[in-house]
């Protein structure tokens, strides 16, 4: 298939290695009960570099124990991970920041990027965008799936 994984889906679950300094890896298994954005990206897409800005913001405005951010850089284990780490220390996020090796990325169907996932707390998607965004509108998604 080559469309997103929907609304309605239960999130297919992950466990990625941090790529930001942190050691271990972040499993979407134990973000369970919180809402969890996921966040696509690569160092090549101009859209998901202008939203980096956009998700830290909001996510500093949220920020709070019922919600998580997770950046996934979809370039693979095709690209230079040492690269993808350089990229990732000189913009670091205030959440975790994961390194895919498109595996992840193929469970979601991301075929594009930026590519933005909005799981709630019951492990089911709640939404699915594909292109840049606004604020607003990621702000009213994220406390549509609080409050559901």
């Amino acid at each position: 298939a080559v469309t997103p994984v929907g609304r309605g889906v239960v999130a297919p679950d992950f466990e990625l290695p941090r790529i930001d300094g942190v050691l271990g890896s972040v499993s979407l298994q134990a973000l369970r009960g919180k809402v969890v954005l996921l966040d696509f990206w690569a160092r090549w897409c101009p859209p998901c570099l202008a939203m980096m800005p956009t998700l830290h913001d909001l996510y500093r405005a949220r920020r709070s124990p019922d919600i998580e951010f997770l950046s996934i850089s979809a370039e693979g284990s095709m690209a230079d991970q040492e690269e993808i780490r350089d990229f990732v220390r000189q913009h670091p996020a205030p959440y975790p920041q994961l390194l895919d090796d498109r595996e992840v990325g193929g469970l979601y169907r991301v075929v594009s990027l930026p590519h933005l996932v909005i799981i709630g707390r019951d492990g089911v998607i709640r939404r699915v965008m594909v292109g840049q965004r606004h604020k607003a509108e990621l702000e009213a998604e994220l406390q549509r799936a609080l409050d559901n």
